[in-house]
């Protein structure tokens, strides 16, 4: 009998893959019941969604990479850790401005998550592609499942216990997350090798310049100075980084070429996946006045529909 089970690794990591997925689809049923709690227009709102994905954004390429450096299960842990602590920031926050910052640690949390848990899956397979195919399709099936069923959960859940719910749900997950690594996923050695800090910061910055500039925008205008240097800091940042790739091959690249494919994909999905159910429940909570369960439903089968096109 092996001592670390494939399938106890393959539900541990499903387990957090679900955790980063609901999260980007339950709270958009609430987005109406929290914006009257707590005070926000549309721009607020747009900030308490956003700032998640800013989060995950940002960090996703580094976290993979310093996860090689230190260890995907401590990775991993640590992930499960802070995306937990902030969802309990989250179900008690008492003012926007909390709230926003701790959606962008979750966010960082998630960003840790996924690609450890992608890297522990390829670890436990060794060299066998037939288990690795079925440990990812388990993995993706997973977090499918989880950002479907968001917003017809989270549309329950407000309605019988607040929007607060719908981040302290995530606690026991988390914790009961931990404890399962723990106990069953192997640990790995990481590589003692170089980090990129400069290139990092320039992502954020860049990442941060371009979604203020958008959300902002409705403000200010898209004419105003505010608006414009915004974009032109994320545009010479990206330009900047494209020159640098061309010319400079990096001895110590941030992405591993073997997981490369892998990151992109996830992130590429929950973006693409999540887009498209953010504004629906917030029209059909403030102009018809619908309950919490009753606008989860379509946009559960909204989110089913993209789902199936996509594939």
């Amino acid at each position: 009998m092996e001592k670390h089970p494939l399938g106890l690794t393959v539900l541990t990591t499903s387990l957090a893959f679900v955790l980063v997925q609901l999260d980007v689809s339950i709270i958009n049923v609430s987005l109406a019941t929290i914006g009257a709690r707590l005070h926000l227009g549309v721009l607020g709102l747009q900030w308490v969604v956003d700032a998640y994905t800013l989060g995950c954004a940002s960090l996703l390429l580094s976290t993979g990479a310093l996860g090689d450096r230190i260890g995907h299960r401590l990775m991993f842990i640590l992930g499960l850790v802070l995306f937990t602590g902030a969802s309990a920031a989250c179900g008690l926050a008492w003012r926007a401005e909390a709230l926003v910052a701790a959606r962008v640690v979750q966010g960082v949390g998630a960003a840790a998550l996924v690609p450890s848990s992608l890297a522990l899956l390829n670890r436990a397979c060794g060299d066998d592609g037939q288990r690795r195919t079925w440990a990812i399709g388990w993995w993706t099936a997973a977090g499918t499942v989880g950002l479907a069923a968001g917003p017809l959960l989270g549309g329950v859940m407000v309605d019988l216990l607040g929007w607060r719910s719908i981040f302290l749900v995530n606690l026991p997950i988390g914790v009961f997350g931990v404890w399962l690594t723990r106990r069953f996923v192997a640990a790995s050695a990481g590589i003692a090798t170089r980090f990129d800090w400069a290139g990092q910061a320039l992502a954020i910055v860049a990442l941060l310049s371009l979604t203020a500039s958008v959300i902002e925008a409705s403000r200010f205008g898209w004419s105003s100075v505010p608006i414009r240097c915004g974009l032109l800091i994320a545009a010479l940042l990206v330009m900047a980084a494209g020159v640098a790739a061309c010319l400079i091959r990096p001895t110590d690249p941030p992405v591993r070429d073997q997981q490369a494919p892998n990151r992109q994909a996830g992130a590429t999905t929950g973006g693409r996946r999540g887009a498209g159910i953010a504004t629906l429940p917030v029209k059909q909570r403030r102009e018809i006045h619908a309950s919490g369960h009753a606008t989860g439903y379509p946009v559960f089968r909204h989110a089913r529909g993209a789902d199936q096109h996509g594939q």
